[in-house]
């Protein structure tokens, strides 16, 4: 990455809000001029430029170029730091840079005033990692003064609240280190097809009871430890014991509100991973109940990550599709088309543009635009999106269904041969898979279909799908409702939608 790629990213990075307050800021600094116009110039591109720039810049030679970009870059982040000033982080690490300088400066005593500030959020709010820095300066100040039995007291429960501090951030550590694992291996296998799959975070998840005792009231322990709980269940198809976890954190937001301004990335994920449970468990008015809890919370949430603000995007289209909201889909992926534009890359990221393509393929599908729907998946294939193996895989069986519709009977032979090929060497290729490939090969070679056939697959499909794991296939793409719609002779939309009247 260049230095003028570094400031263009930065600068296409910005929120109006935030570009407004810069404009306002450099109206305080004399000879700013020339950099602000700088910055419109480069505001105004849609892929950076320089040399459009230098020659609207004709008066600036090329040797100080260099330096009126490093300025602006420099004068973009002090401004994005200033505008922020007022997270909790920041005041903190305001008030200890402050201690730092008064401390030099011997004014011991507003230092001691100023750390004491620093204290009280920090301990209110759990910013563990502020709370060393906090009692290390309590501990240089106590070192300062005549050395009584009562300050050497003192200092040795200093000393105590600073191990002390140092086990909880340990703790917390090891919990978000459980969490992430238990997590990443979810998003490697999907839901469970097999028990073999689980054996390690099995283990793993054993010591989830051990660790978070003797921390009931840390927040971040509590919730790590409580959400990797959850997501095991969940990857093992035990969607009641998920969702009662997810209600055991939503506890634990009631219990400590101020920590969504915080951690408004893990609030968001709770609301996310509780409506998927929910899902599960057919509870649909929960969930975009949540969908709309989500959306106001985010509205305008500088401190929301932006692939957090795609996740959510992602799961409220995938939620529509579920329940046949169809034109709700259509608002939402109209909605995600205008957020992308504000992204830089124009795309999501890894995972979350793989999801969304194939999410957004289901709607099309769905509602019977099998074109759009295969452009749609070509671009997995294309730009070998793997983030998550099992959206990977399945996106074949799709795309060989999408061919189906399409009657492209003379790619599909082909296609079918190097699948099968492939979810065999993948270790994916499970037994429904397998019925519909083999139904759909065998079907191709006919010169007509007959409902008789597809009753026959409808039965084969119902007994494998006895198998709870194997069921998960649906949570994939429901070939059920597939098979209903040949039978019937009905779109897949409108059969989707009476099953869902039932």
């Amino acid at each position: 990455m260049t230095p003028s790629k570094d400031l263009f990213e930065l600068v296409k990075s910005m929120t109006s809000a935030e570009k407004g307050y810069l404009k306002k800021r450099a109206l305080a600094f004399k000879g700013n001029a020339q950099n602000m116009l700088l910055f419109e110039l480069i505001e105004q591109q849609k892929e950076y430029n320089e040399e459009s720039i230098l020659n609207k810049l004709n008066s600036t030679r090329k040797n100080s170029f260099a330096v009126a970009k490093n300025y602006l870059y420099q004068f973009v982040l002090e401004t994005l730091e200033d505008y922020h000033k007022n997270s909790l982080n920041r005041k903190v690490r305001g008030l200890l840079n402050s201690v730092e300088l008064l401390s030099n400066k011997g004014l011991i005593s507003q230092a001691v005033k100023a750390n004491e500030k620093a204290k009280h959020i920090a301990q209110k709010f759990q910013l563990k990692n502020f709370l060393l820095e906090i009692a290390d300066w309590e501990i240089q100040f106590l070192m300062n003064k005549n050395q009584t039995k009562t300050i050497f007291k003192e200092i040795q429960n200093l000393n105590d609240e600073f191990f002390g501090y140092l086990k909880s951030i340990e703790t917390s550590a090891k919990a978000k280190y459980t969490f992430n694992y238990v997590r990443n291996k979810h998003l490697i296998i999907g839901m469970a097809r097999n028990t073999s799959v689980l054996t390690d975070i099995e283990a793993l998840s054993g010591l989830i009871v051990k660790n978070k005792s003797g921390f009931k009231n840390d927040f971040i322990v509590q919730y790590y430890y409580l959400f990797t709980s959850a997501v095991y269940a969940f990857t093992n198809n035990d969607f009641k014991t998920a969702y009662d976890y997810s209600l055991r954190v939503e506890q634990l937001w009631f219990k400590f509100p101020h920590m969504k301004k915080l951690y408004p990335d893990l609030f968001m994920y709770f609301i996310t991973r509780k409506s998927l449970f929910e899902e599960r468990l057919g509870l649909m008015d929960n969930i975009f109940k949540n969908i709309e809890m989500g959306r106001k919370f985010i509205t305008g949430n500088l401190s929301v990550d932006h692939k957090i603000k795609s996740s959510f995007y992602n799961f409220n289209l995938g939620m529509c599709n579920q329940y046949a909201q169809y034109q709700r889909s259509s608002k939402v992926i109209d909605e995600i088309n205008l957020y992308r534009k504000t992204l830089q890359s124009q795309r999501f990221v890894d995972y979350d543009e793989q999801l969304y393509i194939v999410t957004a393929a289901d709607f099309y599908f769905e509602t019977g635009d099998y074109k759009k729907a295969n452009s749609l998946l070509n671009q997995i294939f294309d730009f070998k999106m793997r983030y998550r193996e099992d959206i990977y895989c399945f996106t074949f069986i799709k795309s060989i269904l999408i061919h189906f519709e399409l009657k492209h009977y003379d790619l599909l032979e082909y296609k079918i041969k190097t699948t099968l090929a492939f979810l065999k060497k993948q270790k994916r290729l499970f037994k429904t898979e397998k019925l519909v490939l083999d139904f759909i090969r065998k079907q191709i070679k006919n010169s007509t279909i007959v409902k008789a056939d597809y009753r026959k697959l409808k039965n084969q499909l119902e007994e494998a799908l006895t198998d709870p794991l194997e069921k998960n296939i649906l949570n994939y793409f429901d070939f059920l409702i597939w098979v209903d719609s040949k039978i019937e002779n009905k779109s897949f939309k409108e059969t989707k939608k009476k099953k869902l009247m039932l």
